[in-house]
């Protein structure tokens, strides 16, 4: 009798076991995980070169070429594209790397070909660089664009006298320049200054402005 009631209890604890098995629910296959790559922002060109300024003022050099570099390829403004390379000019000048400056401010140049300050930055750069000849025909844009830029007639001359070329100063302003050249160093060399209104058709009105002795 207990032999036989032993058999029934395994067998009562096999059904039961058999039961539960079929009432579990295989588990659900999880999805493999799948790599998802998001395309990457587009570079914030106003950004670059706001650090870029930063580093430049920071004297932080090699960040501010890095960052002024991404900013002239990223930028789609003609004006912030024109800033971007020249804060890389002016970043690499401090450099001392004056071949990449020049190099640099010639793309403001094609980008405001018509802006005689992005001329006037070229000279001055062409003139670190020892390029006189170079200086000498920035300067020319200059004259071109704004003939009332006495810096500009007074720079090209000394630059003119300075490789022995002063006769082409002729064919700028029609005259050798050398005077007004002279006039300048005179005055500067005693604290003043020289300047010039122009109006077309009338003339020209030269002023020189000297300190007070004495206060």
């Amino acid at each position: 009798m207990r032999r036989l009631l032993a058999r029934r209890l395994l067998v009562a604890a096999a059904l039961l076991a058999a039961a539960a098995g079929c009432k579990r629910k295989p588990e659900a296959s999880k999805p493999a995980a799948t790599a998802t790559t998001s395309a990457a922002a587009p570079l914030d060109a106003a950004a670059l070169y706001a650090k870029g300024k930063a580093a430049l003022e920071n004297k932080m050099l090699s960040e501010a070429v890095d960052n002024f570099t991404k900013a002239t390829t990223a930028a789609t403004d003609p004006d912030l594209r024109a800033n971007a390379w020249l804060g890389l000019g002016a970043a690499y000048g401090e450099l001392g790397d004056h071949q990449k400056a020049v190099a640099a401010y010639e793309q403001v140049t094609v980008l405001r070909s018509d802006d005689p300050d992005a001329w006037r930055v070229l000279a001055e750069g062409m003139a670190a660089a020892g390029k006189p000849d170079k200086q000498a025909a920035a300067l020319e844009h200059v004259i071109a664009l704004d003939p009332d830029d006495l810096a500009a007639y007074l720079d090209l001359a000394g630059v003119d006298v300075a490789i022995g070329k002063a006769d082409a100063s002729k064919d700028v302003y029609g005259g050798l320049g050398v005077g007004l050249w002279l006039s300048r160093q005179v005055v500067e060399a005693h604290g003043g200054r020289l300047a010039v209104q122009s109006e077309a058709g009338v003339g020209s009105r030269f002023t020189v402005e000297l300190p007070k002795d004495g206060g």
